[in-house]
């Protein structure tokens, strides 16, 4: 969480700071979200392979019988 709120403010800054026109800042927010976008699903991929990776787990250990 602490990585998406700092790429956002990085965002956020460089396009407070770089847009001279209506259309330029637009440009620069669409890629801004776009990044955002990204980290989200980054996120939400990990999340998704360490579920699956604990179920895994959690089946192997009821085949061997293990308790947890």
């Amino acid at each position: 969480m602490k990585k998406l709120i700092i790429i956002t403010s990085g965002i956020a800054l460089s396009a407070l700071s770089s847009c001279n026109t209506i259309a330029g800042a637009g440009q620069d927010l669409q890629r801004g979200g776009a990044a955002v976008t990204g980290a989200a699903q980054d996120v939400a991929s990990r999340a998704a392979q360490n579920a699956a990776a604990t179920a895994t787990q959690n089946a192997t250990n009821v085949v061997n019988g293990v308790s947890q």
